[in-house]
């Protein structure tokens, strides 16, 4: 139960809002509560227990004389049954302060403070491009602007601390409780009140569209790439206004993978991770683990190993002419089982392809193309015919396989399995017109046209019913 000091703080608290609400200065109108029982229960009707009654009706004299409010009984009910509370100018000046609170123009003032003072470390482009928006924000609304900002100060400094940790850990993973024990000296800090403010701007600021890396240029990075790193900024790249949006040269700036990466996903992509993660493949690979020899041919239904252990590992021997990335477990499981060939691997993708798995992905490609072969080896993915399903083949373009082809992602196969169509929602719709808008995804332009003529998707699990 409240007590009396307590129900008087909530009032002042309440009448401080009301003034910040409101367009007039205090002067003109004052901000005021009518006492109810709705606003302080058993207040009117005599239910409220009489020590309590005694300090509130204390409380809000003593701040009364001291000019912070003014207080209006009910007609010769002096002292005993209060009818309005009206906050005094004074009491706007002072009260935030009696209530240990910021008034939202010291908040505004505190967090450009802070954001200002953190801008030169946070060097990350994704950091910068939410830095610009975040402080262009502040300046115009004169509030903290709750889709870019968590409004309550520490937790605004505790994401800048982690923000300002991602930076100084560099591509160094961490775990995430070993992450916020380093930088926010709590291990179950970040992930309480902080993880989905970092997942969701980078999701918004660090997963921007991205185009394709052509095989020269994939060539210059080194092994493996994030999809997330080809960002154009406004200031060097035509606007989304005026782009050529068929001319694979002006992508259009959006936000599309974003959106289908989860808080982990998102977090594993700037190196905090919960936990180790397995791969699964099948076919005929040669490692050599810990100074042993590991033939994986001799498991006929493939096998998965611990990520770093398998990044560790030597590839001894990759005799395959061509490479398939399967989107869906059960397509996986079901591919291996009755239709891959003795010259093919088949690595299970599930999802957006994780850091590990493009960089086991960019090793195996290395090996791939540095053999002398008859023939040019190849590339595949085999995902959804569906929005999701391209921008995962069109992540692998453009993070660690350049060459690679869609697989039973046609349009034919859509008639194929006709009965298996699922309808699609009117903003499903548009995120497929989205890519049909953009020569980044010139080469998936007949089935999204497909999916649009059929209004509908087809998952990969129509292939194996």
């Amino acid at each position: 139960m409240q007590g009396g000091q307590e129900i008087a703080r909530d009032l002042l608290g309440r009448l401080l809002d009301k003034a910040e609400a409101q367009q007039s200065p205090v002067a003109a109108r004052r901000p005021q509560i009518r006492v109810t029982d709705q606003v302080v229960r058993g207040y009117v009707s005599g239910g409220m227990d009489p020590d309590v009654r005694v300090e509130l009706h204390a409380t809000l004299e003593h701040w009364q004389s001291g000019g912070l409010l003014d207080l209006k009984w009910v007609r010769f009910e002096a002292g005993n049954l209060l009818e309005r509370i009206y906050l005094t100018e004074r009491g706007a000046a002072e009260g935030f302060q009696l209530l240990g609170r910021l008034s939202k123009a010291d908040v505004v003032q505190t967090a450009r403070r802070n954001l200002t003072e953190v801008f030169d470390a946070l060097s990350v482009d994704w950091m910068r491009l939410w830095l610009t928006d975040a402080l262009a924000a502040l300046d115009e609304r004169a509030t903290v602007p709750g889709h870019l900002l968590p409004a309550d100060p520490e937790k605004l400094g505790w994401l800048l601390q982690s923000l300002t940790g991602i930076v100084d850990k560099g591509d160094e993973e961490l775990a995430m409780r070993v992450f916020s024990k380093r930088y926010l000296l709590d291990s179950k800090l970040f992930e309480r009140h902080v993880k989905s403010w970092v997942a969701k701007l980078y999701r918004k600021y660090g997963a921007q569209g991205v185009e394709a890396w052509t095989a020269s240029e994939f060539a210059s990075l080194g092994p493996v790439a994030s999809p997330f790193t080809r960002l154009r900024a406004a200031d060097t790249a035509d606007s989304a206004d005026t782009a050529d949006m068929t001319n694979p040269d002006h992508p259009r700036l959006d936000s599309i993978y974003g959106e289908l990466l989860s808080d982990d996903d998102a977090l594993a992509e700037i190196g905090i991770v919960i936990s180790g993660e397995d791969i699964s493949f099948c076919g005929p690979l040669t490692l050599m683990v810990a100074g042993h020899m590991v033939d994986c041919s001799v498991f006929p239904r493939g096998l998965s190993l611990d990520s770093a252990t398998l990044l560790d590992a030597l590839i001894v021997n990759l005799p395959v002419q061509r490479i398939l990335s399967i989107e869906n477990k059960a397509n996986y499981r079901h591919y291996i089982a009755q239709e891959r060939q003795d010259d093919e691997l088949v690595v299970y993708a599930g999802g957006f392809h994780s850091p590990h798995k493009r960089k086991f992905l960019a090793k195996l490609r290395e090996s791939l193309f540095s053999a002398p072969r008859q023939s040019e080896p190849s590339l595949w993915h085999w995902g959804d015919l569906d929005y999701g399903g391209i921008l995962i083949l069109h992540s692998l373009r453009a993070s660690v396989w350049p060459e690679v082809h869609a697989w039973r992602m046609e349009p034919e196969w859509v008639d194929e399995f006709r009965q298996y169509v699922l309808p699609m929602r009117p903003d499903y719709r548009a995120k497929l017109q989205r890519l049909l808008a953009s020569g980044q995804y010139r080469d998936q332009h007949p089935l999204v046209q497909k999916l649009l003529e059929v209004d509908g998707i087809l998952e990969q699990e129509a292939f194996i019913t």
